[in-house]
């Protein structure tokens, strides 16, 4: 399960403020199935059901193997309804940061994002 990584997951109200893409925090990778994927860049990680969806690029792979509890940034997308999947991890990213300053880099994040949803919704608003 994808959940058994989270260190950080936007709370529910914040979800349907976020709209489609939101950032979370993962200590280590989920519990999953991956299967080898190789790219120009190395050797990348894929998992795929038909829930969810995890790309994993060489550089978290190689962070990963060498430190199984690697703190990670993550952009996810809650998939369209047409869509075979629920959610997908887009990007995964090993950060230097410990753990706290990660939470609040996504923290972050996912506030500049209700921001910029709010700016849209304005505009279109007084369109």
């Amino acid at each position: 399960m994808i959940q058994d990584a989270h260190a950080y997951r936007p709370e529910k109200t914040e979800l349907k403020q976020l709209g489609a893409i939101y950032w979370e925090v993962w200590k280590g990778l989920p519990n999953v199935e991956f299967f080898n994927v190789p790219t120009e860049a190395g050797s990348a990680w894929q998992h795929r059901t038909k829930n969810d969806y995890i790309w994993v690029p060489p550089d978290a792979r190689a962070a990963y193997e060498e430190q199984p509890d690697t703190i990670f940034l993550v952009m996810l997308k809650k998939a369209a309804k047409q869509e075979p999947v629920n959610t997908i991890a887009r990007w995964v990213c090993p950060q230097k940061a410990n753990l706290e300053e990660s939470i609040e880099k996504a923290r972050t994040l996912n506030r500049e994002h209700i921001r910029e949803q709010a700016a849209r919704a304005q505009k279109a608003r007084s369109v």
